[in-house]
């Protein structure tokens, strides 16, 4: 059997092709920056699914509402709230941080059934980022009417005093 033959020829362009894909594997930071150049994900000590939240509706003088939504940082975290405002890219949106947590606030139409924002926030390896949800069915929620809040998709709590 010839060496010069198709299959020695695929053969050779095969390891010549797995030769540059670990070298390419071998020059980055596991897969980050070889596609698309995102820095690599935060490595925090603290899961961000530890994150709490609910919100509320308050109803203003005008007769419309407004959600406020309450993140709170776990006890004993490496987290802390990125100066980075939070992106609600469907809603306007305000946000305060004080010892309570990250409060974000925003006007919400009658036809309006869901709300998500982005946050921002830092641990010891870097930035890292959450999504923030709360979903309900009622046209009028009423004021003081908590609804749930998820964070990354996990459910926080409910109430406000846990």
């Amino acid at each position: 059997m010839s060496g010069s033959g198709p299959r020695a020829r695929t053969l050779a362009k095969m390891k010549h092709l797995l030769g540059g894909v670990a070298l390419g594997a071998a020059c980055s930071d596991a897969g980050y920056a070889v596609v698309d150049p995102m820095p690599p994900p935060a490595r925090c000590e603290t899961p961000i699914s530890l994150l709490k939240g609910n919100a509320r509706f308050e109803k203003q003088p005008d007769g419309s509402y407004h959600l406020v939504a309450l993140v709170v940082l776990p006890e004993a975290t490496d987290l802390r709230f990125s100066a980075t405002p939070p992106v609600a890219p469907a809603h306007q949106l305000s946000h305060r941080v004080d010892a309570n947590g990250l409060e974000l606030r925003t006007p919400i139409a009658p036809v309006d059934k869901a709300f998500n924002a982005t946050i921002y926030l830092e641990c010891g390896e870097g930035p890292a980022n959450a999504q923030v949800a709360a979903f309900w069915t009622e046209g009028d929620p009423g004021a003081g009417s908590v609804v749930p809040l998820q964070i990354n998709g996990q459910p926080g709590y409910r109430g406000g005093s846990d």
